[in-house]
């Protein structure tokens, strides 16, 4: 019986490559290369299904989610992680009593959240929450005045560090909400210089097929199919542009590139301005058309300001504070808590309901002397220990 179970409602490569996807698998395998007994539990077409994928961790495939919350509650003394990329996970995920369970969110206003939290205020706040950003914990906070320490997306350097050429603009997934079709604009308005749009996983053909049409009329633009390689994607990059029109819960490709110390041209929606940090620039989405080309002009043209802000995204993405490129720790110290012990957990948003949560689970404390002896073999780590949404 696995000792961590990962949950999600959402599909797992290779039958979705989205950020919530990517992170899962990333970070279960890196935590099966640590030792832990680890099963990842998902959705999946036909069947239910079972294997264990090249890094060794078990994979669950369902159908429905019915079928993934029986599987959950077959394994009730394990650690459950769920993480939200879709909707929140149902209800009944807090009836056992055994184990404490985390809900990791990734996205936000997705339909059920003010139900999930409801219920799990009625049943005593048994279940805790993980915010993948700043942008994130804030919104948590003021809907629900949740505590969520932040745990940062998960990447693995070497999946994505290229030596890269710098020979264009990247974009990638071409859907109206990412901003696509300002990317065709300033595409068309610079035409000196040159676009790789590639395209995501999951489009209706209609929508790729519209695009694709306005891309092939411009010269300076190559419109490329979707891959699961993403160093492909960063070999050739200069500049990866993410103008964003929804609020973006963090923005992976922005951190992916920034491992190479290629710089990004944001938007200031949701935590992408967080994720870029001084390694790029944030404008408005709704700045004038010009504004948004005379920033990236600037950014092709101009070297020596090009150099800084390549340098400062090689910084960003190594600064422990907000370095998902890293490694946040997980460590089990019984089948109730989870230690999330990492130099670049942030401090939690202070809760009222918090002082409360702790003196209940005041008896249950976990091995503190196991953490400190686990975390010595991790050079890197400082010690931190986080139960419900609270510092011990």
């Amino acid at each position: 019986m696995a000792t961590i179970l990962f949950v999600t409602s959402n599909f797992l490569p290779p039958d979705s490559y989205n950020g919530v996807a990517i992170t899962l698998v990333s970070l279960a395998r890196a935590l099966s290369r640590r030792g832990h007994d680890l099963t990842v539990l998902a959705a999946g077409h036909g069947a239910a299904s079972r294997h264990r994928d090249r890094a060794g961790v078990e994979i669950c495939l369902f159908p429905t989610t019915d079928e993934i919350l029986r599987s959950l509650h077959a394994n009730a003394d394990a650690l459950r992680v769920w993480h939200v990329g879709g909707q929140f996970p149902h209800p009944s995920l807090f009836k056992r009593r055994r184990m404490l369970s985390y809900i990791y969110v990734h996205a936000l206003g997705l339909g059920n959240e003010n139900a999930v939290v409801a219920v799990n205020g009625r049943l005593g706040g048994r279940v805790s929450y993980l915010a993948n950003s700043g942008f994130t914990q804030r919104r948590l906070h003021a809907a629900f005045d949740l505590a969520t320490p932040i745990v940062p997306i998960f990447t693995v350097p070497e999946d994505y560090w290229v030596d890269s050429a710098r020979r264009h603009v990247l974009f990638v997934n071409p859907s109206r909400a990412k901003g696509g079709a300002r990317v065709l604009a300033m595409a068309r308005a610079l035409p000196h210089i040159p676009f790789q749009i590639r395209e995501g996983w999951g489009h209706e053909d209609i929508v790729i097929r519209d695009f694709r049409a306005a891309a092939d009329a411009l010269p300076n633009v190559t419109c490329l199919p979707a891959t699961d390689d993403m160093r492909a994607c960063y070999h050739e990059a200069a500049v990866v542009l993410a103008p964003s029109l929804v609020e973006e819960t963090w923005g992976r490709i922005v951190s992916e590139a920034q491992v190479s110390g290629i710089p990004a041209l944001v938007s200031d929606r949701g935590a992408l301005p967080e994720t870029v940090a001084a390694g790029g620039v944030v404008m408005a989405a709704d700045a004038p058309l010009a504004d948004w080309c005379a920033a990236l002009a600037r950014m092709w043209d101009d070297r020596a300001y090009y150099d800084r802000l390549a340098a400062a995204a090689r910084a960003a993405a190594m600064v422990p504070a907000r370095a998902p490129v890293l490694a946040p720790r997980f460590l089990i110290t019984s089948h109730s808590y989870v230690s999330v012990m990492s130099p670049y957990l942030l401090q939690p948003v202070a809760s009222a309901s918090e002082p409360a949560l702790r003196r209940k689970r005041a008896s249950k404390q976990p091995n503190v002397e196991a953490c400190q002896r686990a975390c010595a073999s991790l050079p890197e780590c400082r010690f931190g220990t986080f139960i419900s949404g609270g510092k011990l």
